[in-house]
């Protein structure tokens, strides 16, 4: 071999003269790197002196380049290579869940979707939907359970997020919480304990609204007097200011205006304006005059523009309103509930008629004979100082006592939502001696079905078209009876209520002439609402045999059905008749 390597010498030599001085491996080096002669001409030689080297200058100097230029190009690799493998995982994912929420751009939805991107849910979604199939081809509807259910109280107010899917919900032990039903899941937990208990909050949320027209600005009032705006996106608290020194009873959003508008306790009434974060406009009734020193109950927005109208139910038993124009808030008449509270007031869709639901006032401050409450339907084009007798279109007084399976609920109406039905009309549904009661209010503006009253000021009697029993079958047997308790109706179809067991349910609405099988078949009567899906509180596993603590995981979830199932299984297996 070493005339071999003498040879090789040799050559390295001559092809260093041949070309400058430059050795083959720079030669080699500037190719692969691409190096244009231009570039090699223009650059300086250094000059010889004493310690000076050529060929090391020549050889380090270009290797450093490339190996810089290696490296970016490798990283452009990486990422081009990690967004088309995460545009595939994507993907996937969207074709394994369809959820809505992929498609959906509402801001109270990202937390659901986070997680979702975070972690690989495609199988777990997968086992869901199928549980779900399940429930529904066994039971008829999906059930999930939730610890703030069993922790926080029931829901005492519901406040749909207008996706027709999503609601916030305020338990009575004071958190708040997002709730999609669709997916059966919570979306996101607020006003919680340190570690995202029930009990975190030393009050409940009595009032809630959307401010904001994607639903991604929520605001709340509790019973400190505290209005909080909650931005969904996190969740996060955006604002919180003390308006009131008593609890928030009423909460509005005006959206023409951007501004909150609030009625409490206190008998105060305050226009808040969320831009600049400050209190533009606040009243209460004058000394010795109708309302002074009456606490409020509800309040609603009625008018449009820059001249609004509030209406703000007392527990004397008047609603109250009030004007507010370029000149500030200013009384402009009462109106006479017959000695019933309003507990929630709403305009109807045509925006002159205003839909009251009242339960009995304060005996002190109405006179000591207090009403038994019901609904009450007022055409505000007809306002006077009368006492708004002219104004009052029909009414519907509650008997006065619950049912057999409630009767212990609260006595007239305690909640009330409006839904549009098929045709066009409003349909009222209150919260009314146990039940939930449905009034088709467009049939009482034509006067087609019901007669008026001579007693009542011309006032026709206002008769529902339905009743239905929402704790019967699933809450019922309990003590003390539990009763609906909150209603809100998230679009046309779907009906979302709340009770006192606790639980929270969503109700689909039945049509009659919704299509059913061949055009000969003769379908038998079906109920009005129909339940879709429902929420629960966590259930404890019976004890084991040798008498050991009771588990812990939610009677529902993989570890209840897998333990139920090998209980089937082995009696099955013993010949037992499982019930």
């Amino acid at each position: 071999h070493a005339p071999l390597a003498r040879r090789g010498r040799a050559a390295g030599r001559c092809g260093a003269d041949a070309h400058g001085g430059v050795p083959s491996l720079v030669l080699l080096r500037r190719a692969l790197c691409g190096e244009a002669p231009a570039a090699r001409a223009g650059r300086r030689r250094p000059a010889m002196g004493a310690g000076a080297s050529v060929d090391q200058n020549d050889i380090e100097q270009p290797a450093l380049l490339s190996i810089a230029e290696v490296r970016s190009a490798s990283e452009r690799d990486k990422y081009r290579i990690g967004y088309k493998r995460n545009e595939e995982i994507l993907e996937r994912q969207e074709h394994h869940c369809g959820v809505v929420g992929y498609q959906s751009t509402s801001r109270h939805m990202r937390p659901l979707m986070q997680e979702k991107l975070d972690c690989s849910l495609s199988y777990l979604d997968d086992i869901g939907m199928s549980y779900g199939d399940d429930q529904r081809r066994h039971q008829g509807h999906t059930q999930v359970h939730s610890d703030l259910l069993t922790n926080g109280g029931p829901v005492r107010v519901i406040c749909p997020l207008g996706d027709g899917a999503t609601v916030a919900c305020s338990s009575s032990g004071g958190p708040l919480w997002v709730y999609n039903w669709r997916e059966g899941r919570e979306v996101s937990r607020m006003r919680c304990g340190e570690d995202g208990g029930g009990r975190g909050a030393d009050c409940a949320v009595l009032r809630m609204c959307v401010a904001r027209e994607d639903g991604g600005l929520l605001a709340s009032g509790d019973q400190h007097g505290k209005m909080v705006l909650w931005d969904l996106h996190g969740p996060r608290m955006a604002t919180e200011a003390r308006l009131h020194q008593g609890a928030i009873t009423g909460l509005n959003w005006d959206a023409e205006s951007d501004a909150l508008v609030t009625a409490s306790e206190d008998t105060h009434l305050m226009v808040y304006d969320i831009a600049s974060q400050t209190v533009v406009d606040r009243t209460k009734p004058a000394s010795h005059t109708c309302g002074y020193g009456v606490p409020s109950t509800a309040l609603e927005i009625a008018g449009v523009g820059k001249s609004k109208l509030f209406l703000v139910g007392g527990t004397d038993g008047k609603l109250k309103c009030w004007s507010r124009d370029d000149g500030g808030l200013r009384r402009q008449c009462t109106l006479l509930c017959h000695s019933a509270q309003p507990s929630r007031c709403l305009m109807a869709h045509d925006g002159w008629r205003a839909v009251v639901a009242t339960c009995p006032a304060d005996p002190v401050l109405c006179g000591g004979n207090p009403g038994r409450g019901g609904l009450l339907l007022f055409d505000i084009r007809k306002l006077s100082d009368s006492g708004g007798g002219s104004a009052l279109l029909a009414e519907h007084r509650a008997r006065g006592y619950g049912l057999a399976t409630a009767s212990q609920t609260p006595p007239g109406s305690i909640d009330m939502a409006l839904a549009p039905g098929r045709n066009g009309e409003t349909v009222a549904l209150c919260c009314t001696e146990g039940v939930i009661r449905a009034f088709n209010l467009d049939m009482v503006a034509g006067g087609q079905l019901y007669h008026a009253t001579e007693a009542d000021g011309g006032a026709q009697d206002l008769e529902p078209d339905w009743n239905f029993d929402v704790v019967a079958h699933h809450d019922g047997g309990r003590y003390p009876p539990p009763y609906p308790c909150a209603i809100a109706c998230t679009d046309r179809r779907f009906v979302v209520t709340a009770s006192t067991s606790p639980s929270l349910s969503v109700w689909r609405r039945s049509a009659v002439d919704e299509p059913y099988g061949h055009s000969d078949y003769v379908r038998p009567p079906q109920p009005k609402l129909v339940l879709r899906s429902r929420c629960a509180p966590l259930k404890l596993a019976p004890s084991s045999s040798a008498g050991a603590q009771a588990l812990s995981f939610p009677y529902g979830t993989t570890l209840a059905t897998i333990h139920d199932s090998l209980e089937r299984d082995r009696c099955r297996s013993s010949h037992h008749v499982v019930a």
